[in-house]
């Protein structure tokens, strides 16, 4: 497969963001294949997936400057249909030509088809997916009425093939385009279809593995700490372990408690799971602290964390806040526009977004998650926002979550700091380059349990997650191991 990949594109490779590669969506964009669930391209970018080995270049050909609206009828030499969803990309191979096509939200019937012949008859399969889109194009082009193909300019067009379809009865394929009356230039463009990897790996078995449903898990001597929410007050024993405080902008929440019926819990038990319950009259719902110095000898340079999460069905989210994760702030900095100079303090909270509400996504509802990091020198005094881009960090409300994260910090003053994340045992974050601080003096303080929503905007309405089976360690953990 010979690769067309102009020197801008190719300049781009190393800013990609690290994920595993999944269907798009009308949102795509260069650095999302959906922006509307924050999940990105594959595990080195767009660029990444535009020189896949398995890529089948399909055909070449020339637009002329006609400037008259026409079909363009293309014989396609070969499909792989068993891809989940035919992607096909056209791409400029050469010249200052851009082509303007018609896309499926134009009117009177001007979407792209992809035609499949029969013994029985002629199959129209139109595009459910085509946009286009560049390294200078931001704002996803998914519900344009045109899609443009030259320079920087990259077309996605994507099929999916009918269940009543017998593809080995396909005897030839055909695309049919439409092009509009503004044409800019004779342009030379190749069709390519576009191999799209997997989105999951086999899942990982961590120290739970060797303790099923987490009984006993406390007992291994990488475990810090561990609790499932079972005992008659939690709160009473865990408050000798946690540093329960009162939030700057209200109070602190108490703890509350559902059962394992309630919740729809993974095991099959009559446990608990604590509430974090989001209402519409505060930010905070709830702020626990797991402090390494009051516990143990040190703090730590590294540390695992898993903890189960699940948002309640239909919970309809008006903006983003902050979830579990990893602290360092002394009560300095690294929170709350305290800003991180490398020296006072910093934190690597959890993050969620809001609610997906674009009816024509297949992410509908959903509640994307990733990292809140204030890191040293940050260009801004309230920390950034890293998605984690992956379809399992991309949250159905009903259903449980195995959610780990591991943080190493970085050499004082240089960018090598590792975060890890696995949802349900699949890593799906692998990032070293980021930098905390800039004296050994700043360790990993706590885990911090904290469920807040915003910034200062409250809940427009209410919603619960619900939290179980915290484990704390110093290696891997992996998901809770069922019974046999």
């Amino acid at each position: 497969m010979n690769r067309i990949i102009t020197p801008l594109l190719m300049g781009l490779i190393a800013m990609a963001r690290p994920s595993w590669a999944l269907p798009l969506d009308e949102s795509a964009t260069f650095a999302y294949a959906s922006r509307d669930a924050k999940l990105y391209w594959n595990d080195q970018g767009l660029i990444h997936l535009l020189g896949n080995q398995d890529n089948r270049r399909l055909l070449e050909f020339t637009v002329e400057d006609q400037n008259r609206a026409r079909p363009l009828l293309l014989k396609l030499p070969f499909l792989d249909y068993q891809q989940p969803q035919i992607v096909l990309l056209l791409q400029s191979t050469g010249g200052k030509g851009t082509a303007d096509f018609f896309s499926k939200e134009a009117p009177d019937l001007k979407a792209p088809n992809l035609l499949l012949y029969t013994d029985e008859q002629e199959h129209y399969i139109e595009a459910n997916i085509d946009t286009f889109l560049g390294p200078a194009i931001r704002k996803p082009q998914g519900q344009a009425q045109i899609f443009k193909v030259g320079g920087e300019r990259l077309g996605l067009i994507s099929f999916k093939i009918p269940e009543d379809i017998h593809i080995e009865n396909v005897q030839r394929a055909e695309l049919l385009l439409q092009l509009t009356d503004k044409q800019y230039g004779n342009s030379e463009i190749s069709l390519t279809q576009l191999a799209i990897p997997e989105s999951y790996q086999q899942a990982e078995s961590g120290l739970a593995a060797q303790y099923p449903t987490d009984k006993n898990i406390n007992h291994h001597p990488g475990v810090y700490y561990a609790d499932n929410f079972d005992r008659e007050s939690w709160l009473d024993t865990f408050s000798e372990a946690v540093g329960q405080k009162d939030s700057r902008w209200s109070n602190a929440a108490t703890l509350d408690y559902v059962t394992h019926q309630h919740t729809e819990h993974f095991l099959d038990d009559d446990g608990r799971s604590a509430l974090a319950r989001f209402d519409t009259d505060k930010n905070l719902a709830l702020n626990l602290d797991y402090y390494f110095k009051r516990h143990h000898d040190q703090e730590p340079e590294e540390a695992y964390f898993r903890y189960y999460l699940k948002l309640a069905p239909g919970a309809n989210i008006s903006g983003g806040g902050k979830l579990p994760g990893f602290g360092g702030t002394y009560g300095k900095a690294g929170w709350g526009g305290r800003g991180n100079d490398g020296y006072q303090g910093w934190s690597a909270r959890g993050a969620f977004f809001e609610s997906i509400d674009n009816a024509d996504s297949p992410w509908l509802g959903h509640m994307p998650i990733g990292s809140y990091l204030y890191e040293a020198d940050s260009s801004s005094k309230y920390g950034s926002i890293l998605p984690w881009g992956h379809p399992l960090s991309t949250i159905s409300p009903g259903r449980w979550y195995s959610i780990e994260q591991h943080l190493r910090l970085n050499t004082p003053g240089q960018s090598d700091g590792l975060l890890e994340v696995w949802v349900d045992g699949v890593q799906i974050l692998h990032k070293t380059d980021l930098m905390f601080r800039k004296t050994d003096e700043l360790k990993i303080e706590k885990i911090w349990f904290n469920f807040y929503f915003g910034g200062v905007d409250k809940p427009k309405y209410p919603f619960d997650m619900y939290i179980d089976n915290i484990v704390i360690a110093s290696e891997y953990i992996g998901p809770v191991k069922q019974t046999e």
